[in-house]
């Protein structure tokens, strides 16, 4: 999936996003925002419940990506992939991958596949269980 630039001003955070929705399971698996996002980063969402709370399975910052998941498993196969990754508790579990390049995401595209499924199954958990 192609981003327009009525997404984001910063190419880099463009190109990690289109790197991981073409690695996704499926095509529309994730949702980039419909409108230009005036935000510091750029968001991939799964919206089950009319709440916005806890749609945004993957979000893309300057310095890192950020997955939902729901325990630290993913952490210890990340490790293993020598990726520079942290724990974040701000907005319950997220796993930061630190300077992930759309490069790294293509030659372990079965592991972001995998990244990505694990982070919507917990984003629409978290939704349901806050209905």
């Amino acid at each position: 999936m192609k981003l327009s630039n009525e997404h984001m001003n910063n190419p880099k955070l463009m190109e990690v996003a289109e790197a991981l929705l073409a690695v996704a399971p499926t095509e529309n698996f994730l949702s980039p925002p419909a409108q230009k996002y005036k935000g510091r980063f750029i968001p991939l969402s799964a919206q089950v419940s009319k709440s916005k709370l806890n749609k945004n399975a993957v979000s893309i910052h300057e310095k890192f990506v950020s997955f939902m998941v729901p325990d630290w498993s993913l952490e210890d196969h990340a490790k293993t992939g020598n990726f520079d990754v942290e724990r974040n508790l701000t907005y319950g579990l997220r796993l930061h991958f630190n300077g992930l390049t759309p490069r790294q995401i293509h030659n372990n595209g079965d592991f972001f596949s995998n990244a990505l499924s694990i982070a919507k199954k917990e984003s629409e958990r978290r939704q349901y269980a806050g209905r």
